[in-house]
């Protein structure tokens, strides 16, 4: 290897994904290729000016020779629109990545080390450790999780699709026994559990004739024995009895069932990985609008008039 090629590789740097051999001359401009590459990535070049100056600089890819190095990977880049100033010029920003944004799903995630050491900590509330088992320990997933039920459907004879035929818990902590349940509904995964309360809540809006929920009309509708959560909980997100969320809208719907979730299970909904809330509540909202689309269903006449419109 020529001296001229050895430096050549150690210039070799990634710039947010794209992998460039920096040229003499190239270091003092390196802050400006980082926003070149920012606006491309963006949509948020005005012109190609910048690069016209600088893309002699650059050497492709397929034309270096291959060098062993770790994999490196930039995480899809997400900009949030700030609002427009006189000129209609927009100001993007990247949002910050937190903890909860990297979580990953996990089939066995629950019996983790961490995740019983949560339930275990007497700072945390834990209503769930029913059962000889719970009692005896003390700690117990809620509810809802073991019976893949996070809305908390009860036992009301309707035939909900994903049914589980027994009526035990399905998911459970090592050294724990399955209970049996008399009230609360048991899925076979939870995103038929979920499917089932979203189809439930959005019936109880359109009997009202619209997709419109709010509070108010879920405790009307008797969904919850006691209130006391959802209220609480929806104080602090700033939820009160008369706020509307349209159901029919996906991102409308999303934040209101999430604040069911919560208001259902506690501060544990913050515990399930994201990646495991998000494929859950997408799919279970799929399945949920489908049914809303059956000629079958009961109030589909309603539901059809707003699935039709703008809403």
């Amino acid at each position: 290897m020529t001296e001229t090629s050895k430096q050549l590789n150690e210039q070799t740097k990634e710039i947010l994904g794209e992998t460039v051999v920096l040229g003499e001359g190239f270091d003092s401009a390196e802050a400006e290729a980082q926003a070149y590459f920012l606006s491309k990535r963006t949509g948020n070049q005005d012109d190609e000016s910048f690069f016209d100056k600088v893309k002699n600089f650059f050497t492709p890819k397929e034309k270096l020779e291959p060098i062993e190095e770790e994999p490196f990977y930039v995480e899809e880049l997400k900009v949030t629109p700030a609002k427009p100033i006189e000129d209609d010029t927009k100001i993007m920003v990247s949002p910050k990545v937190t903890t909860e944004d990297a979580q990953t799903a996990d089939d066995n995630w629950y019996q983790s080390e961490a995740t019983i050491n949560i339930l275990k900590d007497k700072s945390y509330s834990n209503l769930y450790a029913k059962g000889e088992v719970g009692k005896q320990m003390g700690y117990q997933l809620p509810l809802g999780y073991r019976t893949n039920n996070w809305l908390s459907i009860h036992q009301l004879g309707i035939p909900w699709d994903g049914l589980s035929e027994v009526k035990e818990d399905k998911k459970i902590l090592p050294n724990f026994k399955k209970e049996t349940h008399s009230i609360m509904e048991v899925f076979n995964t939870p995103e038929f559990g979920v499917r089932a309360a979203m189809v439930d809540v959005m019936t109880k809006a359109l009997k009202t004739g619209s997709p419109e929920m709010t509070l108010k009309k879920l405790i009307d509708s008797g969904y919850m024995e006691n209130s006391t959560n959802y209220v609480n909980i929806g104080k602090g997100l700033g939820i009160d009895l008369n706020t509307k969320f349209n159901l029919f809208n996906k991102e409308e719907a999303m934040k209101w069932f999430d604040y069911m979730l919560l208001s259902e299970m506690g501060s544990f909904k913050n515990e399930i990985p994201k990646a495991e809330r998000d494929k859950v509540f997408n799919s279970a909202y799929s399945m949920a609008m489908d049914r809303m689309r059956d000629e079958s269903y009961t109030y589909h006449s309603t539901a059809k008039k707003y699935l039709d419109s703008s809403q």
